[in-house]
């Protein structure tokens, strides 16, 4: 009691009593919204998910991406998209998933151009239809309602105080949205 009587060790209490509340148990609250997203991220629902789709989205690039290599052996743009391909497999999170499929679909676009002008008929007609495939996988991930609205609800909390302090703290920030 003799701690409770000496007003500075008691406002100290009550700061950590607060500290501990906002960043613990704050943090808790935001740690388990995220996880509740990212979970909606790798499993769906209905046996739909933003991840299955960036796999087989995935598929469609590798195609794509040994056509272009048969086809123009030299094109910077075939090796670009081979070195996303394996960065596909070094990811891990919706974030790295997001940076990955936005730098996938800006060399892909790259390298169908280049196969326009400069392969075969058969051979631009096959790396076509890997390319369309491709982009229609991109398409589904924005109509992913379970991810992107989890995603949105997180991101929303995220934007207010104090979970956007709490946030930059633990290092649980925004998540993408694929719109």
């Amino acid at each position: 009691m003799k701690l409770c009587k000496n007003r500075a060790a008691a406002y100290v209490i009550c700061f950590a009593a607060v500290v501990f509340s906002v960043f613990v148990l704050g943090g808790g609250k935001l740690s388990n919204r995220r996880q509740e997203a990212e979970q909606a991220f790798s499993e769906g629902e209905n046996g739909y998910s933003a991840y299955l789709d960036l796999m087989e989205s995935r598929e469609y690039a590798a195609n794509l991406v040994r056509i272009a290599k048969k086809a123009l052996p030299e094109s910077k743009n075939y090796k670009q998209a081979e070195q996303l391909l394996e960065e596909y497999e070094e990811a891990g999170t919706p974030e790295e998933y997001y940076e990955i499929m936005e730098a996938m679909s800006s060399a892909l676009l790259e390298l169908q151009e280049e196969l326009k002008e400069s392969a075969d008929g058969e051979t631009f007609a096959s790396a076509d239809k890997q390319y369309v495939n491709y982009n229609a996988k991109m398409s589904n991930l924005k109509f992913d309602d379970s991810y992107n609205a989890k995603a949105k609800e997180y991101n929303a909390l995220c934007g207010k105080f104090p979970a956007a302090l709490i946030g930059a703290v633990t290092g649980n920030g925004p998540l993408p949205v694929f719109e």
